[in-house]
């Protein structure tokens, strides 16, 4: 039994995943780097990997939203909110253009 809840320890730790900065063209970022764009728009994502799954989850939802900020010519995504369940994950970010980028 213990060496399961050690393996399953080890197993968690090693599907570790990195947050989304970028996807094709589109960055996300903070207010600051987006005081001087205009906006584009709200763009929505959402993923079935919700409760342990939730980077996962977060991730795929991100993507989406970014996939549909490039597909109206932002440059820049801001996040705005994060809801997640035992069974989705979903987000919704403003979408920006930012001169000289576009």
């Amino acid at each position: 039994m213990r060496r399961s809840v050690v393996f399953g320890a080890l197993l968690l730790g090693a599907c570790q995943t990195v947050p989304v900065t970028q996807h094709g063209n589109v960055l996300a970022a903070g207010p600051d780097a987006v005081k001087d764009c205009k906006s584009a728009g709200i763009v929505f994502g959402q993923s079935d990997k919700g409760g342990v799954w939730i980077k996962y989850g977060i991730n795929e939802a991100k993507i989406e939203a970014m996939e549909q900020a490039e597909q109206i010519q932002a440059t820049h995504v801001t996040w705005q909110d994060f809801q997640s369940n035992n069974g989705w994950t979903s987000v919704k970010g403003e979408a920006w253009r930012c001169k000289g980028l576009d």
